[in-house]
């Protein structure tokens, strides 16, 4: 066609200059079209490149930062990014010595790296059964280099890989990252990184033939040593899913370590690098200083626990003790003179040989590497878990339970390798001992734990003396002191137990629920009462050691479930027998749990801490934090969640270093799970909940990154055709809070509309509502969301961590929902379930927002806030119960 309008416009023309012409376009079509493509018996020359479609990668021949002599390479490149950054080399082991190369595709159906002569340096093997006609190499967006005919004969992602790997690539026992010699060659050097085909979600670095470094392990997705999300997905697994009580022949087995990527546009600026020193780097382009930011690296040069197995078989590794090496309670060096002269590398061996039913345990805390379980199954149970161990004489154990109680897993080990203790160290590891070994444990955290050995115990008689003599002693002061807090404190006493007792009755639930039309509903609180005492031991007097963090109701504790069987056994029963007469709940098995304990000067009073305990024991949704139980004793409240490990919101999109680790993928997810959680409160539960303090602080993430929402204390119930109610007392969080609550005091559910929009705009930028954005204008996040909007600059709002990967329709879309849901008047701001809609469709008819005056100046907003009766100390209340 083009070609009859070109004869057809030169008709005028004499014929010579005619053909002059024809013949010019006929022998430019073939540049035009090949610009990232090469067909049969097409080839380039060194100087001469192919550029993919939309300019993202280049091909051609390279020096590595132009050594002399000229070593010069077949490779491929990012595309105008300086300096030059290599992500494949083909002839790395065969260089060309001059600039003679030339890259050809060849009759036989194959790519050859040569110097137009007689050598080959490089070539992919032969294909003879593809029709010749069809045949082409293409350059891609992603990186790929493809030869194709009717079908597939060669591409890089699955048939040569070299020390860099791209999203959309995988990683598995064919596919390895080989390190270069060094920076200025890129031959094969000493260090590969893969899939550890022996563990599960584990990879390694090996030095040759020999482990250098092996990644921790994890049940689910990838993802250890801090690794960023933006990570993970690259080296996640994707259609193949392992159950988590699989055994581990069966993992090794069916684990695809690569994640299939659906999304429309890729990040391809990320990169991860197996170096020449025995590094794995995953680098991220800035755009703003134009270089290569790193943003994670392993092992970690400076600390030598962060090598492979440094201490031997049956030690543990502690980088801020020294020695840095301590064998496992119950074991000895193997080497005494060895580990005298710092040599660990021996490890350590069993002090006692055995194997008996009365073997007993200790746990290793905060372990943050173990090696590959020899047995893995599902349990109900610690207690089988262990009793497991010690029918199949292993010399470990690993319980992990979960908050539903058909998903534990037990690991079981006969042999011990490569532990690290670290504080951020999530595994607890129990160790198993014989009953006449002396296990002084030192080094992991814990305090010493010693048995003696026969010779050395006290006769039965002293023995039995001692016990009984400590135990009168202990019940004297018990009563003693319980007899003086009992006549000092008689009259406050007597008022929260009668709370206590109160807050659990059938009784005290209808007079509280009848203020809202429920008055024949007789629904039992659903967590059980924890024994006060059980509390203090399991976070040892709440210690400063365990603190996550202090809010406005007080410090949240970290603590593991079963830390209280610590104490000996007669010492528990005893105290528990004395100190409290209330039935107890017992804690779960195997797992964190969060501690929050109130301060006796919170402003979270009794009608809080009672609102909290009846409405969230009620409300089961994935997207709403658990309450695992509660104690009111004396003027202690205390109250007991499921334990989030990746803290809440607010620590990611507003920290300028993690907020990069979550893509706009993950962000998307964080909102929708968002509001799925509000829907069920607003409309789906058994109860209708408004929130009234939504912020991102107290929208916990857990392992995998799903929000819950959290912190109840001040939200109500709405009964029966209730649409809203009013307070005197307007308290909540300045930014959340909506115009009709912050000055009339009236909430509804389109209160917590609108506290959902604001989330959703600071998820999508990054910035906090109760900031100024442009200082010419003071303006809040609102305020300058919507003159973004009304200049049709929606993707400026982007937190910048965003802009290289993200569907473009889908954040305008969460852009509009959110202006929709910042509304001034309530009924112009959709309901939760309308929200929701909204975000899901994939095409939705959307109205057009009005701008939200109310908040447009975060000055003038700050001062109608200021007007409100409340102190600033009373706007900020709640407190996040979130993971460090």
């Amino acid at each position: 066609m083009m070609f009859l309008r070109i004869m057809k416009s030169y008709e005028f023309l004499p014929k010579h200059l005619l053909f002059f012409y024809i013949l010019v376009f006929l022998l430019s079509v073939p540049t035009w079209a090949s610009r990232d493509t090469l067909y049969i018996k097409q080839s380039i020359k060194d100087g001469e490149t192919l550029v993919s479609a939309r300019e993202l990668f280049e091909l051609g021949f390279f020096s590595p930062n132009n050594i002399s002599p000229p070593k010069r390479y077949l490779g491929i490149w990012y595309h105008n990014l300086s300096p030059q950054t290599i992500v494949w080399a083909a002839n790395k082991d065969q260089p060309l010595l001059d600039s003679s190369g030339v890259f050809s595709l060849e009759d036989d159906a194959t790519l050859r790296v040569g110097d137009g002569k007689e050598k080959t340096c490089w070539s992919t093997p032969s294909s003879s059964t593809t029709e010749r006609g069809n045949i082409s190499v293409v350059l891609q967006d992603n990186g790929n280099l493809i030869l194709q005919g009717n079908e597939r004969i060669w591409d890089r992602f699955n048939d040569d890989y070299s020390n860099t790997l791209l999203p959309e690539m995988k990683l598995d026992n064919s596919h390895v990252l080989t390190s270069w010699k060094n920076d200025d060659n890129p031959s094969t050097g000493d260090f590969t990184f893969d899939a550890y085909q022996q563990g599960m979600n584990q990879f390694v670095i090996k030095n040759q033939s020999e482990i250098y470094w092996l990644s921790g392990w994890s049940q689910g997705s990838v993802s250890f040593n801090d690794m960023p999300v933006t990570l993970s997905d690259m080296l996640n697994q994707s259609t193949t899913r392992t159950s988590t009580t699989a055994t581990s022949q069966e993992l090794t087995s069916t684990i695809d370590f690569s994640r299939i990527y659906n999304r429309t546009t890729y990040d391809v600026y990320n990169r991860l690098v197996m170096n020449s020193s025995g590094e794995i780097n995953y680098l991220k382009w800035n755009k703003k200083s134009e270089s290569w930011e790193l943003i994670w690296k392993h092992p970690d040069q400076g600390n030598p626990c962060s090598l492979f197995n440094v201490c031997g078989e049956f030690s543990m590794c502690n980088a801020s003790e020294t020695p840095i090496c301590t064998c496992l309670p119950g074991f000895i060096p193997n080497s005494a003179d060895a580990w005298a002269s710092d040599d660990y590398s021996g490890g350590c061996a069993r002090k006692e040989i055995g194997c008996e039913k009365n073997d007993t345990f200790v746990t290793i805390r905060s372990i943050a590497n173990v090696g590959y379980a020899d047995t893995t199954m599902p349990v109900k149970n610690e207690t089988y878990c262990k009793n497991e161990c010690l029918s199949k004489c292993c010399n470990a154990y690993l319980f992990k339970g979960q908050i539903r109680k058909d998903s534990s897993t037990c690991w079981l080990w006969s042999s011990l390798m490569d532990l690290k203790v670290d504080s951020a160290g999530r595994y607890n590891v129990s160790i198993r001992l014989s009953a006449a070994a002396s296990v002084p444990l030192q080094g992991s955290g814990s305090d010493n734990i010693q048995k003696k050995d026969p010779e050395q115990l006290l006769k039965p008689e002293i023995m039995i003396l001692i016990i009984v003599a400590s135990t009168v002693l202990l019940i004297v002061a018990v009563c003693f002191m319980r007899r003086r807090i009992a006549l000092g404190k008689a009259g406050k006493e007597e008022i929260q137990e009668t709370a206590m007792s109160e807050i659990g009755s059938e009784t005290s639930e209808k007079a509280l629920l009848s203020s809202v039309g429920l008055s024949d509903e007789k629904l039992g609180i659903d967590v059980p009462y924890y024994n006060y005492r059980t509390l203090l031991v399991a976070t040892d007097n709440f210690s400063t050691r365990n603190k996550l963090g202090q809010g406005g109701f007080g410090p949240v504790y970290k603590v593991h479930s079963s830390s209280y069987v610590l104490m000996p056994p007669f010492l528990t029963t005893m105290v528990l027998t004395h100190f409290e007469k209330c039935p107890q709940g017992k804690l779960p098995e195997g797992q964190y749990i969060a501690v929050k304990r109130l301060s006796r000067s919170s402003v979270q009073g009794l009608e809080e801490f009672k609102n909290e305990v009846l409405l969230i024991a009620k409300l089961q949704h994935r997207n709403l934090v658990r309450l695992l139980g509660y104690c009111l004793r004396g003027e202690e409240k205390v109250l007991v969640y499921e334990y989030m490990p990746n803290k809440s919101l607010d620590s990611f999109i507003f920290d300028s270093r993690k907020c990069s680790l979550l893509n706009w993928e993950r962000r998307y997810d964080i909102i929708m799970g968002i509001a799925r959680g509000l829907v069920y409160l607003h409309q789906d539960s058994r109860l209708r909940i408004i929130h009234r303090d939504l912020k991102t602080s107290n929208i916990l993430l857990d392992e995998d990154m799903n929000p819950k929402i959290s912190d109840f204390g001040l939200a109500r119930i709405f009964g029966g055709n209730q649409i809203q109610a009013s307070t005197d007392r307007v308290i909540g969080t300045f930014g959340y809070m909506s115009p009709e609550y912050a000055i009339d005091g009236l909430f509804s559910i389109k209160s917590d509309v609108y506290s959902f929009g604001v989330v959703i705009l600071e998820v999508i930028s990054g910035k906090r509502n109760t900031g100024s954005h442009q200082s010419k204008e003071a303006l809040s996040l609102l305020g300058y969301a919507w003159k973004l909007w009304s200049e049709s600059k929606g993707l400026e709002l982007m937190d910048e961590s965003l802009r290289e990967a993200y569907d473009e329709s889908e954040v305008l879309k969460c852009f509009q929902v959110g202006l929709l849901c910042v509304q001034d008047d309530e009924y112009d701001r959709p309901t939760m379930s309308r929200a929701l809609f909204m975000l899901a469709s994939e095409n939705p008819s959307l109205p057009t927002p009005k701008q939200p005056l109310f908040a447009l100046k975060g000055r003038r907003a700050a001062s109608a806030s200021s007007a409100q009766s409340n102190t600033a100390s009373e706007i900020e209340l709640t407190v996040t119960v979130e993971g460090r």
